[in-house]
């Protein structure tokens, strides 16, 4: 099924010839001068569809590898070629065209448009989602032939074959597949396809047989997903927190505010710190970290996170947090630094973010901190693990108390003693 341009869709492609500049429109003349198509396709075609900006270019085309290699070489374009996803780059510009064509096929004649048109299905019909089938010419021009416009305006995602099961036994990744792309299509009527999610919670518990680093690495990019709620909550209502080491009552509200709140677009919130909305104690972390391998990194600021998220959330006093940003003599207070401001971005404490990022790390003298700590009441900071906890005794006294006027830093304080010195 052809779809006529609708405004928004010519709205997008003008935008984008614009935004990608010469290097585009040069190679949309390329092909279109010697009668090749060229489209726009997966889910680029469907971020247009769905009036998004693409954030990739994904390009597809009537001409073979070796008509695409004729083309560039006789404009001097350099280009690099692989035969494995037929597939063409330019080098220049970062472009890659995937021919609709096998790699074998060495003709140089152009095919008859009925041959093309059946390519052009073939193409559509290999995509595992049904609304990754469209395509859009760089007329505006839309191409759908499994009906992935009807779904992407209902919001439903189905599998391109009749047999979901078989597909996912497959390729059992296609489940988080299916997840991250059902939380990108945006819309209020958003359901399942019965058939799709059937098969899926069937085979849910085939990832207990895949490794948790690989696990960790498809997590990490459905958490970091602008959508990431609408993305992980499915998911864990399939049973899916079960394989990846999660308690069993999980704080899905808790997990909401943090993906609605946490805007920091320069300094986004780490997958870990999303993942500890789910964590309430050490012994959920160790699990996790059993089940997913996490660096040390990641295990020690899940651990910080957790211990520390439900004594801070009321407070506001940014010389609590630098105070927590002590650490025993040999540890790394950068790396606690690092912590603390991950713990600001968790309550989203913007401000109190922002002025803990402008302070420079050689303000933590330990002979300033003594003197902040008499003015703050004697604010009581355990050591547990290189990192410190604040004394449930003594929150409430250092919520809402007022800073001293000035802070010197450790430099200025040795300039001073030395002056004294002299004078004496």
């Amino acid at each position: 099924m052809n779809i006529d341009a609708t405004e928004h869709v010519n709205v997008i492609i003008k935008s984008l010839k614009t935004n990608y500049g010469r290097g585009l429109n040069e190679l949309i003349e390329i092909f279109s001068c010697h009668n090749y198509e060229i489209r726009l396709a997966g889910e680029t075609a469907r971020d247009i569809f769905m009036n998004k900006m693409p954030t990739k270019m994904e390009l597809i085309t009537s001409a073979s590898i070796h008509q695409m290699r004729r083309l560039f070489l006789k404009r001097k374009i350099p280009i690099s070629v692989d035969e494995k996803v037929a597939t063409v780059a330019m080098l220049y510009h970062s472009y890659k065209i995937t021919t609709i064509w096998p790699v074998a096929e060495k003709s140089s004649k152009l095919k008859d448009l009925r041959t093309k048109r059946a390519f052009w299905v073939i193409n559509s019909y290999q995509r595992i989602f049904t609304v990754d089938s469209i395509s859009i010419d760089f007329t505006g021009r839309i191409y759908d032939n499994f009906n992935a416009c009807e779904d992407i305006i209902n919001c439903r995602v189905r599998m391109m074959t009749v047999d979901p099961d078989a597909l996912i036994k497959n390729d059992y990744f296609s489940i988080f597949k299916y997840f991250k792309l059902f939380g990108s299509i945006t819309g209020s009527g958003r359901s399942h396809d019965d058939k799709t999610l059937t098969s899926i919670m069937a085979n849910m518990s085939a990832l207990a047989s895949i490794k948790g680093e690989v696990i960790w690495n498809e997590l990490k990019t459905i958490l970091l997903h602008p959508t990431r709620y609408e993305c992980v909550e499915p998911f864990l209502e399939c049973g899916g927190g079960a394989f990846l080491g999660l308690p069993e009552n999980l704080n899905l509200t808790e997990f909401g505010q943090i993906a609605k709140n946490s805007n920091f677009a320069k300094h986004p919130l780490l997958p870990m710190s999303y993942l500890c909305a789910f964590l309430e104690t050490r012994d959920d972390v160790m699990r996790v970290h059993e089940r997913l391998r996490l660096s040390v990194y990641e295990r020690d600021l899940a651990i910080f996170l957790v211990k520390h998220k439900a004594a801070t959330r009321p407070i506001d006093n940014l010389m609590y947090y630098r105070q927590m940003c002590l650490l025993p003599s040999g540890k790394n207070k950068q790396i606690c630094r690092e912590y603390v401001l991950e713990l600001l971005k968790y309550h989203n404490k913007k401000s109190l973010f922002e002025d803990m990022l402008m302070m420079p790390s050689c303000t933590l003298d330990p002979a300033v901190l003594q003197w902040q700590k008499k003015q703050l009441k004697r604010i009581d900071i355990e050591a547990t693990d290189g990192m410190h906890d604040s004394s449930s005794e003594h929150s409430n006294n250092a919520d809402g108390m007022k800073e001293p006027p000035f802070i010197r830093h450790k430099w200025t304080a040795m300039k001073s003693s030395k002056k004294k010195q002299r004078l004496t």
